[in-house]
């Protein structure tokens, strides 16, 4: 029998979603915030080591439900934070609720692994296409078909934002590495068959969410890019093999440092 409390918690719970848009009703679910608390630049970290040091940096800061933003150096435009949910399902939801949003320039930055032989823990990787590995990014596909390759398999960064920051790396001489970033599901199935199978594709590394936030970005007409540090070299031996060391810590502190950097003097 339903209490008479759940009647009246659920009819003004209704009467509430009457008079909300459905932009209002989808970042309030998600973001626990109305669609204007989101800046036109938004940072989407996974892990809470990287939120906590984009907060350090950023000044005035406001907080409203899940996200927060603030103002960086002398820079008066203000670039929110949107902390995720790691995966490509949970991403593709924080997409579609960051597109009912004013936000524009998207840029996912956290942790990868190293795949390529060249790669050290520490590296900056800027993600120029994913590769699908997951299960999420094939769903959108079909609403959207690339004239640069048909096949969905890989999703290019947008180009423009892409080479701007590369430019602004080089010109700030930040090492970094570009290539193609794997996107897969299970963080502890990494299987040696996995591993080749993305070398093979030509991936430098290996990640959760590129491919979706790269694929949705196209769809909603967001500029989006994925930078990572790499924090370990998978080993199908090992379900975590996660190496934190001084150059990896070091360069979480540049790279964050960087792309606030960036969004504020460069867009």
């Amino acid at each position: 029998m339903t209490s008479l409390k759940s009647k009246f918690i659920s009819f003004f719970a209704n009467l509430g979603l009457k008079f909300m848009s459905d932009e209002s009703k989808l970042t309030s679910m998600i973001l626990r915030c109305k669609p204007s608390a989101v800046s036109e630049f938004v940072v989407m970290p996974v892990v809470e080591m990287l939120v906590s040091k984009f907060k350090k940096r950023l000044s005035n800061i406001k907080e409203k439900g899940n996200i927060f933003k603030g103002e960086y150096e002398e820079i008066s435009s203000p670039i929110s934070v949107i902390p995720i949910t790691m995966g490509a399902p949970a991403a593709a939801v924080y997409m579609e609720a960051i597109n009912q949003t004013r936000a524009e320039y998207i840029f996912k930055v956290d942790f990868c692994g190293g795949l390529a032989q060249n790669i050290r823990i520490g590296d900056i990787i800027i993600a120029d296409n994913a590769i699908c590995g997951d299960g999420t990014t094939p769903h959108y596909y079909t609403d959207y078909k690339s004239k640069e390759n048909k096949d969905y398999k890989k999703i290019f960064a947008d180009k423009e934002l892409l080479s701007d920051l590369k430019a602004y790396f080089n010109d700030s001489e930040i090492e970094f590495k570009e290539g193609s970033i794997y996107t897969t599901d299970a963080i502890f199935k990494e299987t040696k068959g996995l591993l080749e199978k993305a070398k093979n594709y030509g991936a430098i590394a290996i990640d959760m969410e590129t491919s979706i936030i790269y694929l949705l970005g196209k769809l909603f007409n967001k500029k989006v890019l994925s930078i990572n540090i790499v924090s370990d070299i998978p080993d199908p031996q090992k379900k975590f093999n996660l190496n934190i060391n001084s150059r990896m810590l070091d360069n979480m502190d540049i790279l964050v440092e960087q792309v606030l950097k960036f969004i504020s003097n460069r867009l």
